[in-house]
């Protein structure tokens, strides 16, 4: 299938070298089986990436199997070691895990992810961070795998991410462009962590992640919908409603009218509440900056990643990779 990317510029009054060329995947969901959806759309996801010209650096946001057993599949691994070498011969590639990485994963699966880490110019950056130029800095961050069952625990899991967080040590230096690399969108942008994590909102400026896939449920023609979104004031009770489903999960797809999971999107989050949602163009960059009123700001970017599903909604959804480019206002 044809690989959508969806292109952000983001504009920054820090002090940072050159313009820096980002590209993010995620949710590979490679598996045992040579028809799982994941081998499916592997290669056509390198190819596409393959395109994108003058890249600095390619981060996965976790998921890049189906699930942690996968890591001691031979076709499994073999797929995703000739993806990865092939990638981090266009550019470095740093990688954080997700959820179905660590599911029911033991030290011999754990030791095998880690191995991938090994292939030349990829690099494992769980809880670690990164200098990727002058000024700019990558973070990533892997909370455990209760992090991720909002629908059980609630609040809880978020608890369970801000206790990882706390405990990873991470710090930012606020004069860094400082990026950050997890896997699920939640884990620290959501009203909670806004109010929990100050240092987050004070000194990061970017968080990229996955994990929420593609289409669910076809919504109709939403084309005022996606007038309205931007154009209604904050206090507007329905565009606190859209907001609120969005920290869901579930967002609107512009282009086909599905209801999709956040994803092909951005916000802005900050200054004690999670800000205005923005969806982005096709073809042409959407320009987001960081200065003016955004100056206390991060901007949120999730990538769907392939499709999770062979039958049903996955079939109707096309997978995507985020290209962001990060200059100096």
């Amino acid at each position: 299938m044809r690989l959508v990317i969806d292109r952000f510029k983001i504009k920054t009054p820090k002090e940072i070298e050159k313009s820096f060329k980002l590209v993010v995947c995620s949710d590979l969901h490679v598996g045992e089986s040579p028809v799982n959806s994941g081998v499916l759309n592997l290669y056509s996801t390198l190819k596409g990436i393959q395109k994108i010209k003058n890249v600095d650096l390619i981060a996965i946001a976790g998921d890049l199997v189906n699930n942690a057993h996968s890591l001691r599949t031979p076709l499994a691994m073999k797929n995703l070691k000739t993806f990865l070498k092939t990638l981090s011969e266009q550019a470095p590639v740093v990688i954080v895990n997700g959820n179905h990485d660590i599911y029911m994963s033991g030290r011999r699966t754990r030791e095998a992810f880690q191995k991938l880490g090994e292939i030349p110019n990829v690099n494992i950056v769980d809880n670690l961070q990164q200098r990727i130029g002058k000024n700019l800095v990558i973070t990533g961050f892997s909370p455990r795998h209760g992090a991720y069952k909002l629908l059980k625990h609630g609040r809880s899991s978020h608890r369970i991410a801000f206790h990882d967080y706390k405990e990873s040590g991470l710090k930012f230096n606020p004069k860094n462009f400082n990026i950050i690399l997890t896997h699920s969108p939640h884990s620290l942008t959501n009203k909670l962590a806004v109010k929990e994590l100050p240092e987050v909102y004070q000194n990061a400026d970017l968080i990229v992640s996955g994990h929420l896939h593609n289409g669910l449920l076809f919504s109709g023609h939403v084309t005022w919908l996606n007038r309205y979104i931007n154009e209604l004031m904050p206090t507007n009770i329905l565009k606190k409603l859209l907001i609120k489903f969005s920290d869901w999960g579930f967002w609107v797809d512009p282009k086909t009218s599905f209801l999709i999971n956040l994803c092909r999107g951005a916000r802005l989050a900050g200054e004690g509440k999670i800000g205005r949602c923005i969806l982005p163009g096709v073809k042409d960059y959407k320009t987001i900056s960081l200065a003016g009123e955004n100056k206390n700001k991060l901007v949120q970017v999730v990538t769907k990643g392939v499709n999770k599903w062979v039958i049903g909604p996955g079939l109707l959804t096309r997978p995507s990779v985020v290209e962001l480019v990060i200059e100096k206002s």
